[in-house]
């Protein structure tokens, strides 16, 4: 779907206006006279590749001098320095240079003779040895806490089994029963005969006058839900727990629960609780630059790749790609195409956003344009010449950049009934609406709210730290039907 001018930004309460760009090369770009070269195992990159690769507080700066540099457009030039993993013990290369002593002797002056001074030598300067330091990682520092000492045997409910002993230290119960049971097989009653299979009380630590799971081993007592039935044996908690093979899905266990195939769906369903986790990236925000048809199938393939990996791995991938004109009729940020988008992530890939970070936040603005049937109708306009994104040319880091790509999308129409299945079934969904002017990442549904489930890209502030609902019945919820794209097959471009 191409969109049409004023696709995807923010209207109203985000209409920001740039009075004017101050483009001042001198100052931007520095003069550089020589570039550091990194001693492995350091290697040279942005400090936010830093911290993508080897985690926060886990790197280190090997030297002070840069080792190149990213030009991101052209007025802005983003320094790479030498960073290395703290784990591995790293080699600071220390440079020092020392001058030439200046002559201590002078010419001697005499009363009524001119005398010609002698220029004092210009310094030149010899490289001294180089000093190699290695760097140790930072320890890890444990504090332990002082033993607590037990003053008096306590014995809180009364029963005549102190605290310390008590499996249930809040409740009466003197008999001190824990019923769990599980099947155990001994050796064979004879060399001729099967082994001998029976039922043991093992118990899990907590008695049963205070067990929120009486027959089922769980000595977390976790209650995700606060019913009083643990998650263990509960059915209609959303967590998996019991009988079930797959996620909770309500009713009595074991239900089949592969929601994917089970022949009634949940009446509610979002990939921020699922299996009691949220298999979603963090809420991003486009700012004053229509670029939600890049946001939304971007956002749909993070998410696959946590839920294809069954692990919160979490990429961030790189918008701006699609934004700045690294390929021809993708779009800008007056709007663009979610199919051009998809079409590239198979064919091409995205960099990561460390690679390429989006710039784009202030490239648009609203003037009025009234239309007699809507006398405030307002229209997007660019800040400046030229390609309407920030940078205007496509220029990502200088180091061999990591590109991701999908095997595959699809279409993922139908009816309410035939759109949850293809959710449940195929991830997060990339949607759009032509009423609303944008896209967003379909990742649920509540039957009670008769609403779809949203993530948005206007940032956290937006409805419920980015997140909302979309009626069913609404012209935008309807849209939804016939505007929806899954992907899969997510992976490393090799």
């Amino acid at each position: 779907m191409t969109s049409e001018p004023g696709t995807c930004v923010r209207y109203p309460h985000l209409i920001r206006y740039v009075s004017a760009i101050v483009l001042i090369l001198c100052l931007l770009i520095p003069v550089v006279s020589a570039l550091a070269t990194c001693t492995s195992p350091c290697e040279c990159m942005r400090e936010e590749e830093a911290i993508e690769r080897f985690g926060r507080g886990n790197y280190l700066q090997c030297n002070d001098e840069p080792c190149g540099y990213i030009m991101l457009d052209r007025t802005t030039m983003i320094p790479e320095y030498c960073f290395g993993q703290l784990e591995i013990p790293i080699t600071r290369v220390i440079y020092t240079r020392t001058p030439t002593p200046t002559p201590t002797s002078a010419p001697t002056k005499v009363p009524g003779l001119l005398v010609t001074a002698t220029p004092t030598p210009t310094a030149t300067y010899t490289m001294a040895p180089v000093i190699m330091e290695t760097v140790a990682p930072t320890p890890t520092i444990y504090k332990v806490s002082p033993t607590k000492v037990i003053d008096a045997l306590e014995d809180s409910d009364g029963d005549g089994v102190y605290d310390f002993q008590d499996n249930c230290p809040a409740v009466p119960n003197s008999d001190q029963i824990d019923s769990e049971v599980e099947v155990q097989c001994g050796p064979p009653p004879s060399i001729n005969s099967p082994p001998a299979c029976f039922p043991v009380v093992v118990g899990d630590g907590v008695g049963d006058a205070c067990d929120n799971c009486q027959w089922v081993i769980n000595p977390d007592q976790a209650d995700v839900d606060k019913d009083g039935e643990g998650n263990a044996c509960d059915c209609d908690d959303g967590i998996q727990g019991g009988a079930e093979g797959d996620i909770d899905c309500g009713g009595t266990c074991p239900l089949p629960c592969n929601i994917c195939t089970a022949p009634v769906l949940p009446a509610a369903f979002d990939y921020l609780e699922w299996k009691g986790k949220n298999w979603l990236t963090p809420v991003k925000d486009q700012a004053v630059c229509g670029s939600c048809y890049a946001h939304a199938p971007i956002g749909a393939m993070e998410a696959k790749y946590n839920l294809e990996k069954n692990s919160l791995l979490n990429i961030n991938l790189a918008e701006q790609e699609y934004v700045s004109p690294c390929y021809a009729s993708v779009g800008s940020c007056m709007g663009g195409s979610i199919t051009a988008v998809l079409d590239h992530l198979k064919n091409d890939g995205v960099l990561t956003e460390a690679c390429f970070p989006y710039t784009s936040t202030n490239c648009v603005h609203h003037e009025a344009d009234p239309k007699p049937d809507d006398p405030g109708h307002m229209k997007m306009v660019c800040n400046f010449a030229g390609h309407c994104s920030q940078p205007q040319t496509c220029t990502p880091c200088a180091n061999i950049p990591q590109t991701w790509s999908i095997a595959n999308y699809q279409s993922a129409t139908g009816t309410i009934q035939e759109m949850k299945r293809n959710l449940a079934c195929n991830g997060p969904l990339a949607v759009c609406s032509g009423s609303w002017w944008h896209c967003v990442l379909l990742v649920g549904w509540d039957d009670a709210q008769n609403s779809w489930i949203v993530k948005n890209s206007w940032g956290t502030g937006w409805r419920d730290n980015g997140y909302g609902f979309i009626a069913y019945d609404s012209d935008i919820g309807q849209e939804f039907l016939t505007n929806a794209y899954a992907v899969n097959g997510v992976g490393v471009t090799l």
